[in-house]
């Protein structure tokens, strides 16, 4: 059954095997846009809370200025959430309060949750024996009256806790929000976890079409992998932080979304219509201009993104080294001269520089001594359903061209022609006068 199923997807035009996964990428973003219209509104309403935060006089201000939100799960959320426990201290008159959650602190979280009980929200006093169990910073704020309140949200295991110096004097009209606020802040928790969880999901389904392009055609399986392998040595040996980099990775992952033969814009629009970030999108759609302001847009030198001059190194390297349907893949010695040539002019000199170093680097390594710099999985990215079955996958000690009934062809190379074979003729070569 499994050999016929294969059978009628190769039988099927890789055009419109493409077409149909792009069609159902484009109904998911429609079946998810209720759920981003909910984020984008709560997005909206906390900059609302900023502005009426920051027009808020700042004697009534002072005293709240050191809440704490233990937690950043999501990028941003962080903030929010203080924007909400501030204007929830003004509203009820707490002294402080913090955001206590169970994945950065288990056992604080245990404790208080276990202090709640099956109630979604508790006062202790100095009447309760409870309170005098309370960790001593509270005891030492001179609270008189500790509020434990659970977080109602799906993406977030979390307690916010309010005290208070006095004890309300028939003010209780003051806390007849504090529930809608604490709901607010457990939908600001899930539309944060849910964006996130979308983005991960559509980035999973973006990876997959990416894949299916490159199973197309022998010589370029696995160029997604590369890309997003080569990129990320380039970016690292750069010492760009850690999100630029993440961020360069994923585009370099989704970068030969172009090659659908609509227009090599076409990855980036497409990137762009299903996943929330621009600055990876950019990377995408500027990845052709070229250091002398040569190409399409006319960019030049830094105008061009720092990630999109990466994966112009990265595609340059890979697609001479892999070569084409019609073109032998160049000795990576050759590669390596090309690279240099191209250093200044239509490639960037600080990426190009950063590649050659890390090759240089591993070429040191006493331990790359009479071996390759890597099995195929590592340095060509091969499939893990081609390296199963290659003999040379499983061998520590020989080099894969050592070996009989290797399959290189499987992924559109030759021994003789392959970069992990004449990278190590050209290190190891003049020790034996090739």
């Amino acid at each position: 059954m499994n050999d016929y199923i294969k059978i009628v997807i190769n039988s099927v035009p890789a055009e419109i095997y493409i077409a149909v996964i792009i069609g159902l990428l484009l109904i998911f973003l429609i079946l998810l846009s209720h759920e981003r219209d909910k984020a984008r509104q709560v997005r909206r309403e906390m900059e609302l809370l900023e502005t009426v935060l920051s027009t808020a006089d700042e004697a009534e201000t002072a005293s709240v200025q050191d809440a704490e939100v233990h937690s950043c799960a999501f990028p941003g959320i962080a903030e929010h959430c203080r924007m909400l426990l501030d204007l929830t201290n003004e509203m009820t008159g707490a002294a402080d309060a913090f955001l206590l959650s169970e994945a950065d602190d288990p056992e604080d979280y245990a404790f208080y949750r276990a202090l709640l009980g099956d109630d979604s929200l508790r006062g202790l006093t100095k009447e309760d024996k409870d309170f005098f169990a309370l960790p001593g910073s509270l005891k030492n704020y001179e609270a008189e009256l500790v509020l434990i309140i659970k977080i109602p949200a799906l993406y977030f295991k979390g307690v916010a806790v309010f005290w208070y110096k006095e004890l309300p004097q028939n003010e209780y009209y003051r806390f007849t929000g504090l529930q809608l606020m604490i709901k607010k802040m457990a939908d600001l928790w899930d539309c944060y976890g849910l964006t996130s969880e979308q983005s991960v999901s559509i980035l999973e389904m973006l990876k997959t079409l990416a894949q299916i392009i490159d199973d197309h055609k022998p010589h370029t399986i696995g160029f997604s992998d590369l890309m997003a392998r080569y990129a990320g040595i380039i970016a690292r040996e750069m010492k760009l932080d850690k999100e630029t980099t993440a961020d360069v990775v994923s585009a370099a992952q989704l970068s030969n979304l172009g090659l659908l033969g609509i227009s090599d814009s076409f990855g980036a629009e497409v990137v762009a219509a299903l996943l929330d970030n621009p600055r990876a999108v950019n990377f995408i759609r500027y990845q052709y201009e070229k250091i002398d302001g040569s190409g399409a847009c006319g960019l030049q030198g830094t105008e061009i993104p720092v990630g999109a001059r990466i994966l112009a190194v990265a595609r340059e390297f890979l697609r001479k080294i892999n070569g084409a349907q019609d073109q032998e893949p160049l000795a990576y010695e050759k590669t390596v001269d090309y690279l240099k040539a191209q250093a200044g002019n239509s490639l960037d000199q600080v990426a190009v520089n950063a590649l050659l170093r890390w090759f240089v680097k591993k070429q040191e390594n006493p331990e790359m001594e009479g071996r390759s710099l890597g099995k195929c999985r590592e340095m060509r990215c091969a499939p893990r359903r081609i390296c199963e079955n290659c003999p040379a996958d499983a061998l520590q000690e020989q080099n894969c061209w050592e070996v009989e009934g290797v399959l290189c062809a499987a992924h559109g190379n030759t021994c003789a022609s392959c970069f992990v074979y004449t990278e190590y003729l050209a290190r190891m070569g003049p020790k034996f006068g090739v």
